[in-house]
This record gives C-alpha cells, structure tokens and sequence, in this order.
C-alpha cells in the first residue's frame, strides 16, 4: 500500500514524481491511495486513478497493513503532525524520494538524504550537504555546498541555498527566495517569497524582502 497524505498540488505533484519513478522502472511505490482529513469533500473521488479515503478510513481498514506514505503538504507543522499521528497509530515507512532529473552528488557522503524527504524536478545539490527527515525542496531549486538542512523544512520551488548555510528544523522558504552564503536560520522561521536572506536570523519569525527583515514573530 502506498499512499499520499493530502490532496492538494502538492500531493498531485509528489504523485507526478512517483509517477516518473515508475517509468524509470522502479514500480514499487506506485501510488494506491490518496488520504485526506475527515469531511474533506474529495472523499470517494477517483484522483490520479486513486481512490480518495478519509484519514478515519486509513486508520480503521488499513492501518495495521505495511504502508510507504508520502506526505503532500508545504507546511512543516502539519507534516510533523502527520507523522507523529501516524507513528502512533499505524506500521508505516516513510520512503525517500528523489526525482530523476535531480543533479547531486551521489558518490558516499556527498549528499545525505534524511527519512521521508522529498527532493522534486529539476533541482541541484552540489556536494557535501545533509538535507534532514521530512524535507522537502520543491521544484527548480538549488542548494550549494556545506548546507545542512533540518528536519521538517521546506524549500519552494525556486529557492537558491549559498554554501555553508545552516537551516534549523522546520524553516520553510517561500518560492524564488536567496539565503546568501554563511548563514544560519533559526528553526521554524518563515521566509517570505523572493526574499533575499542576507544575515544570520537568530530569532523565528517570518522575515519578508530584500533584505529579509521581520515583520512578525
């Protein structure tokens, strides 16, 4: 059983990039079921040839059966508490997935991949990089050398990481941001879209423009 928690076009892109997978040849995470939260009105639809189930349904039928799941949201927050949920109640795995077209550095050490990390088309990681459990780094983005990446963290697409930059757990940065080189961003801050990061943030909170400066906590 492999499923995609969430519906939405995050969900619809990680199944596009199973789909790449399966093409490539490796058919063993062919999708079977989308999963969305109770009273969601896409339950009982058919999406990508796959039924839609209620998170209800998942946890009464099928969670005692081996599951690969995939989570389909931007946010950070609520893939932790997917995953915690999930944990809790079912017997799951949580695979990595890398998209053909993604350049990095495979040879031993060059670039580690965390649990449940989602790496999406067209995308560039040099070398000597550690992306974290439950990231993901969402279309066209680029990540330099020396970067380490914590858990739960979000690029959108687009996003260019400098060398030796220091992301904590659960930063999520919006679509066509810069972090420029040497920097640390504290966990759970929020980078607005097209900003450019341009010192060390300290303190969470969500940064916006260019230079990125804080506008809430």
């Amino acid at each position: 059983m492999n499923c995609i928690f969430g519906a939405s076009g995050s969900a619809r892109e990680i199944e596009l990039l199973i789909s790449r997978l399966v093409v490539s040849g490796d058919d063993s995470f062919r999708v079977t079921h989308f999963v969305v939260e109770d009273g969601n009105d896409q339950i009982g639809q058919i999406m990508k040839g796959c039924p839609v189930i209620s998170e209800t349904e998942f946890f009464t039928d099928h969670a005692h059966r081996d599951a690969n799941c995939f989570l389909g949201f931007g946010s950070p927050v609520l893939r932790r508490t997917i995953v915690e949920r999930l944990r809790s109640r079912a017997k799951v795995r949580f695979p990595t997935l890398i998209d053909p077209s993604v350049i990095f550095d495979r040879r031993l050490g060059g670039v580690c991949v965390g649990e449940g990390a989602i790496i999406c088309a067209n995308t560039t990681l040099t070398t000597d990089i550690e992306v974290g459990a439950f990231v993901q780094i969402n279309n066209a983005s680029t990540v330099a050398h020396d970067v380490r990446i914590g858990d739960f963290s979000t690029l959108s697409p687009g996003v260019h990481v400098s060398g030796n930059v220091t992301l904590h757990s659960g930063v999520f940065v919006g679509t066509g941001s810069v972090i420029l080189e040497r920097l640390e961003v504290a966990a759970t801050t929020i980078i607005g879209a097209g900003a450019t990061v341009a010192r060390d943030i300290p303190e969470p909170g969500t940064y916006v423009g260019t230079p990125a400066r804080r506008i809430a906590k």
